[in-house]
């Protein structure tokens, strides 16, 4: 997310307001009590899902929901990942309502999506190859291969069963 992006969004939702700023600090920097607190797929960048998640709690009101899109550590993610995603940080599964509540959230539901992620990362994988001319239009031969790579290598520790993914529900404890 960057501020083009915040201002794409404005633009097409202009009732919705949208904000940028870096999670850890989130309760110190905005001055606001959202309804809903949103992330899609950003924990697994987090290295300390505890402080981002104890920040949003601080942030909320007693109303709001928060809702997580995440990738999520099924075990030995990190004997699988391909070296490209190394650094990936996705929250392990069995650990979901324990970080919850240690941050300040009361896990209200969670929807598993492993096998929506294999399908969904199979179907991305041959759409960039069906795409592969005007990839390469837009950018480079380099680049299509290294997108196309890149994103069969995370197919890897998907198929093996270390890496999933889920919907969260929590509100503020």
């Amino acid at each position: 997310l960057n501020a083009n992006t915040v201002a794409a969004a404005t633009s097409k939702f202009p009732d919705i307001k949208f904000y940028h700023c870096d999670v850890l600090k989130v309760d110190t920097t905005l001055d606001i009590k959202p309804d809903i607190i949103y992330m899609f797929n950003v924990l697994y960048a987090i290295s300390d899902h505890n402080e981002a998640l104890a920040a949003l709690s601080r942030l909320a009101k007693p109303s709001t929901w928060l809702a997580l899109f995440i990738y999520t550590d099924l075990g030995d993610y990190k004997k699988t990942a391909p070296k490209a995603f190394q650094l990936f940080n996705p929250i392990k599964h069995n650990e979901i309502e324990q970080t919850l509540n240690d941050a300040g959230w009361e896990l209200k539901k969670q929807i598993d999506l492993n096998n929506e992620y294999l399908a969904w990362y199979r179907a991305f994988v041959e759409a960039i190859k069906s795409k592969k001319e005007p990839i390469i239009d837009a950018s480079t031969p380099e680049m299509y291969e290294y997108v196309l790579e890149r994103y069969k290598q995370l197919i890897v520790p998907i198929e093996a069963g270390t890496l999933g993914g889920s919907i969260v529900y929590a509100k503020p404890r």
